[in-house]
């Protein structure tokens, strides 16, 4: 990754094709080493890649398996998001494993398998592309609000404070509802698919 702004397209792939098949070896080696019955094995991806970050594409994988993990896909009462947990959901994981303490002051909680009836690479992949999807919708959505928003608020401050505008203030009362019911549509507004900017923008 860090070498990639030295290579060509075609040579840099070649390189992490290289550089993943040096891991699959190296996870194979420390996976003959293991008795899954007993241990434990978890496979992270602390960070994304910078192509992911320009694409606000943030989440990145995490594979567990071993004792005590149920087939299907990860989850964790910091998220109760089926295929989602959070970085600091690690540590207390690891430390659940090992029937230690978790201490308080650690903001994570243990991820766990939970049975999935879906195939859970393809649920993984759509939904990941649907929360890209949005992240990348809703930035431009919420400058509009807020631009929005202090136009109408300016807008009633000119029809008070001027005594001959004073008349036409009630006219601005369904413009200065939309402040305070856009939020609430924010809120709702992923439960839909959306598929286009320009979507976001009507719904």
């Amino acid at each position: 990754e860090a070498e990639n702004i030295y290579l060509s397209p075609a040579v840099g792939e070649k390189a992490k094709r290289d550089a993943l098949q040096r891991a699959d070896r190296f996870l194979g080696r420390i996976l003959k080493s293991m008795n899954l019955k007993k241990d434990r094995i978890i496979v992270i991806a602390p960070s994304p890649s910078e192509v992911a970050l320009r694409n606000n594409d943030i989440l990145t994988p995490v594979l567990m398996t071993g004792d005590g993990v149920t087939r299907g896909i990860l989850t964790s009462e910091a998220t109760r998001q089926d295929g989602i947990i959070v970085n600091t959901d690690i540590a207390p994981t690891i430390l659940k494993f090992y029937g230690l303490n978790i201490p308080a002051q650690m903001i994570g909680q243990p991820a766990y398998g939970k049975s999935f009836s879906q195939d859970p690479l393809s649920f993984l992949v759509s939904a990941n592309r649907k929360w890209v999807d949005q992240r990348n919708f809703s930035a431009p959505v919420l400058k509009t609000f807020v631009v929005w928003s202090i136009f109408i608020m300016l807008m009633a401050m000119v029809l008070l404070l001027v005594p001959s505008y004073r008349p036409h203030a009630l006219r601005i009362r369904p413009l200065l509802l939309s402040i305070p019911i856009v939020p609430s549509v924010f809120l709702i507004l992923p439960l839909f698919d959306q598929k286009s900017l320009f979507t976001s923008f009507i719904a």
